[in-house]
């Protein structure tokens, strides 16, 4: 019997074609890859910036007011000349105990360059006010901002406050994710 050999033209056709097929997966996946880049681009540029503030306590918060404030510098005739900032209110609001609070931020592109905290003034019922200074915002902030009042078993009440930007909720622009206790005088 005699064996057919195949043709020098062949061994190249199937060759070509394998190269071909991987070609176009290799093409296949980079476009999975950039709509998927694309629509998370979308995402985050629709998403709006919002402040959420839980009281999940037993406790009652009669006022809590939230804002940025910090220091302003410009330079005046070679001399630099301090100036102090604070922004508008971005939360004035009471919780009762269990109440949540949400609301959409207006464009904070004045905080480039003051230097701001996030200041929480927080006055829980038959109680003296606190005042909470956290964070680091020193550009425009585009993110969200959660609060959260929470309260164990011996009744300490404590307040978490997480500031954040991008699609995955980094804290590094704002140096922004703390736990404060309250230190209420009906528990001491």
């Amino acid at each position: 019997m005699k064996k057919i050999k195949p043709q020098k033209r062949q061994e190249d056709n199937v060759k070509e074609t394998m190269s071909q097929k991987q070609r176009i997966m290799i093409a296949g996946i980079a476009g999975a890859v950039l709509l998927l880049f694309v629509i998370l681009v979308v995402v985050e540029g629709v998403s709006k910036s919002k402040i959420s503030i839980a009281n999940n306590t037993s406790l009652n918060i009669t006022s809590i007011k939230a804002y940025f404030a910090g220091t302003t510098y410009e330079l005046d005739q070679e001399e630099e000349k301090e100036e102090k900032y604070q922004s508008d209110n971005i939360a004035d609001t009471a919780l009762a105990a269990g109440e949540k609070f949400k609301a959409s931020l207006p464009d904070l592109s004045e905080l480039k360059g003051t230097t701001s905290g996030l200041i929480f003034e927080i006055t829980f019922e038959n109680e003296e006010t606190i005042t909470i200074d956290t964070g680091y915002f020193n550009a425009k902030f585009d993110g969200k901002i959660k609060a959260v009042f929470e309260e164990d078993k011996q009744g300490e009440v404590t307040m978490k406050v997480k500031a954040s930007t991008g699609l995955f909720g980094s804290t590094a622009n704002t140096l922004c994710n703390d736990t404060y206790e309250m230190h209420l005088q009906d528990n001491e």
